[in-house]
């Protein structure tokens, strides 16, 4: 088909699907001009080759994909408007099509969801066409069979007393179950724990690209089904690594012999969380501690005289290390920084451990799973001595020396500076790039520069941001929102995230959280677990209507011991900001979403010396409003997911300014800002930051706050922005 009437083609069929008489709306799919607005910019933008880059001479011959970012706020119905236009370009092309995503949560939303089997009968019935659709994720997501096998046996050999304990039988029933090699996800249920009482991880019990071919037989077949598929539904990071392959991870690859298609399109949802993947992907971490522990686990196999030099080297690294960890005002330090004799005797250390941990991962004399740790740490120090490597080429990477907050743990970690130059890779490897998410920019300033900037893509490359932002008309009943007195301190007396916290704020914020409870079941988001711990002491909810997230307790744990029961009225996590959908009977499992406190990211001290010797500081400062505002803006999201949904925002950090309506409140304050107006205090430091957590409440609710808005007094009075009381008691 030629492309002008390609384009035509498919641009009919996307505007004949999303009419109000369409396809779509005779399955039960309400009509949205701005869903149909969407579907129809994609469906424009499909059609076409690769081009060149601008600037570059034309004889250098390279050419990337084009690139549009999609900015879609909650209620557009973003998946169903990205996915029947590629389905149907895949259709009417013949060309392979990859959607991405951050989390597991959306790819099983999608596989398993009603918008991807709907547009597949779309385009059955429009095209005559059967696309075939594959879940494509990675090697780490498999159970390892022989590891399992393994423990099992040591298991029953160590403690054959525990293996018929309820908590046995649950082993061995999950056991029985992983000798098929199949998905983590497959399993559906916690993982089983070991006799000590710690809970297996997937860490420990998933496969490895150097795992025996037998534990791959299951994974093998999965992959290669991706690989014929004409739709693939997979992760970032899968998508970055194959980028980084040259496209064999999802397309052609000489180990197997396969031939099959390139990838043409790549549509990455959830693309606002690109460079955590980028950072995932490349970044690595190694500590003493861990070795000397390795060590320990390892002596009963391995003579001593063959661990004496790794010994001896990571002892000496620990010692330089703890020396330099004694003074507690550290909490990084660039590698740089450090002088010559020790930055020295840490190098030996990382090779010691990338050449004896390599020859560790051949020994058949080392149980299975502790041959794989061997090459894990082989491969993270090598990873680690490429990196510093590479830091004296570029400013794109570096290593950082760190200690942990409480129990002063030392380690060597890399951070990659600017993911951007990670996740650009994406353009050399597809005809089509779409990013989409309803933060893809910070708002901050200028969106395209902003998207250049987080993104790493050329001017000229990609579409215009402003002209490609969508936002439903109506979508979602914001009942209230409910301000914390901006007369209170700041939640730390000290900056930094292992600062102490100011007991009139965790007082304060304690208080919000039961009054909150008090008119409907909360959901509470903290920044850290150190929130909730902190916060704790204060609250005055009844313990039988009270869920905490505690530390080493997954989410999923938590939210089965939450969403049935329905006594509970608070329920307090630092988990579901993004990505979760909580819903109970179709409807949002909360009355009221409160923000405890903003969350501001660290940033780590090796990288403000970094950023300051290059005088580049401000960039940093830019990086922690964009992500502020990113999470923020996602967390408001979690109670709204049909136009009908009622939810009440509240906010306990008291950084956050108020609208200006609230003026004559605090004659102290000032007005910030331009469009939305608020105040500001005028005689504190407090972070501007701040503003990001107002600024990310959704356009379509702003111009309400005035209306629906209301200070909560220390008194427990609520007043509202025409100063009159309203409730409280």
């Amino acid at each position: 088909m030629k492309e002008k009437t390609l384009a035509q083609t498919l641009e009919a069929l996307v505007a004949s699907a999303f009419a109000p008489d369409g396809l779509l709306a005779k399955r039960g799919y309400p009509p949205r001009k701005p869903q149909a607005e969407m579907a129809l910019r994609i469906a424009r933008f499909l059609p076409g080759d690769r081009i060149p880059i601008p600037g570059n001479k034309p004889e250098t011959g390279a050419k990337v994909a084009k690139v549009l970012p999609v900015e879609a706020e909650t209620g557009i119905g973003k998946t169903m408007a990205y996915l029947l236009p590629v389905a149907l370009y895949s259709a009417l092309t013949g060309k392979r099509a990859a959607i991405s995503t951050f989390t597991r949560f959306l790819q099983k939303e999608i596989v398993a969801g009603r918008d991807l089997s709907t547009a597949l009968e779309i385009v059955r019935e429009t095209t005559g066409r059967t696309l075939k659709v594959a879940l494509r994720r990675g090697i780490s997501n498999f159970v390892s069979p022989s590891k399992v096998e393994y423990l099992q046996a040591l298991f029953q050999a160590e403690h054959p007393d525990w293996m018929k304990t309820p908590e046995g039988a649950f082993f061995c029933e999950f056991a029985a179950w992983a000798r098929k090699g199949e998905p983590f996800d497959e399993w559906n249920r916690e993982l089983p724990v070991a006799p000590d009482g710690a809970r297996l991880t997937r860490e420990l019990l998933c496969l490895r690209f150097d795992s025996p071919a037998e534990d791959r037989r299951a994974y093998e077949a999965h992959r290669i089904l991706a690989k014929d598929a004409d739709l693939v539904i997979t992760t970032h990071i899968t998508t970055l690594l194959n980028a980084k392959k040259g496209g064999t991870v999802l397309a052609d690859d000489e180990d197997d012999g396969a031939s099959t298609r390139p990838l043409s399109v790549l549509v990455a949802d959830e693309a606002d969380r690109l460079s955590s993947a980028a950072e995932t992907l490349y970044a690595k971490k190694l500590r003493p501690q861990d070795l000397l522990s390795f060590c320990e686990a390892i002596k009963n196999f391995v003579p001593e005289t063959e661990m004496s030099a790794l010994l001896r080297a990571t002892k000496t690294a620990r010692k330089v290390l703890d020396e330099r960890g004694r003074d507690s005002s550290f909490r990084s330090l660039p590698f740089l920084s450090l002088d010559a004799e020790d930055r020295e005797k840490l190098l030996s250390w990382l090779k010691a451990v990338k050449g004896k941990g390599f020859r560790l991962s051949k020994n058949e004399a080392l149980p299975p799973h502790l041959r794989f740790a061997a090459a894990d740490y082989s491969e993270e120090a090598a990873r680690l001595l490429s990196h510093h490597k590479a830091t004296f080429a570029n400013a794109k990477i570096m290593l950082e020396v760190s200690w942990s907050p409480l129990r002063r743990e030392p380690g060597i970690g890399s951070l990659l500076l600017n993911p951007g130059v990670k996740i650009n890779g994406l353009i050399y490897g597809v005809d089509r790039l779409v990013l989409t998410s309803g933060t893809l920019t910070g708002g901050l300033s200028d969106p395209d520069n902003d998207f250049r900037m987080k993104f790493g893509i050329p001017k000229g490359v990609h579409e215009s941001v402003k002209e490609n932002t969508f936002r439903p008309f109506f979508f979602g009943v914001l009942k209230s929102v409910v301000f914390a007195d901006p007369s209170l301190p700041a939640p730390f007396l000290s900056e930094g995230e292992d600062a102490r916290y100011n007991p009139d704020y965790l007082r304060y914020a304690a208080f919000m959280a039961d009054q909150a409870a008090a008119n409907g079941r909360t959901l509470a988001l903290a920044a850290s677990f150190r929130d909730i711990e902190e916060i704790e002491p204060f609250l005055t909810t009844p313990s039988s209507s009270l869920r905490l997230h505690r530390r080493n307790q997954s989410f999923a744990d938590f939210w089965s011991s939450v969403e049935g029961d329905d006594r509970v009225r608070l329920a307090l996590s630092p988990s579901p900001w993004e990505g979760a959908n909580l819903r109970r009977d179709e409807a949002p499992w909360m009355d009221n979403l409160l923000v405890l406190r903003l969350p501001i990211p660290p940033i780590s001290e090796a990288v403000w010396t970094r950023y300051k010797d290059e005088e580049r500081d401000l960039f940093l400062h830019y990086q922690r409003a964009w992500e502020t505002f990113r999470k923020v803006r996602q967390a408001l999201g979690r109670g709204f997911r049909r136009p009908e949904d009622e939810v009440s925002w509240w906010f306990a950090d008291p950084r956050i300014p108020l609208p200006s309506e609230f003026l004559s409140l605090y004659p102290e304050f000032r007005i910030v800002g331009s469009g939305p107006f608020f105040i500001w205090p005028k005689d504190r430091e407090f972070s501007p930051l701040g503003l990001q957590g107002v600024l990310a409440i959704p356009s379509r609710f702003q111009e309400m706050l005035p209306f629906i808005g209301q200070v909560l007094r220390p008194d427990g009075r609520r007043v509202n922005s025409s100063l009159r009381p309203k409730g409280g008691r």
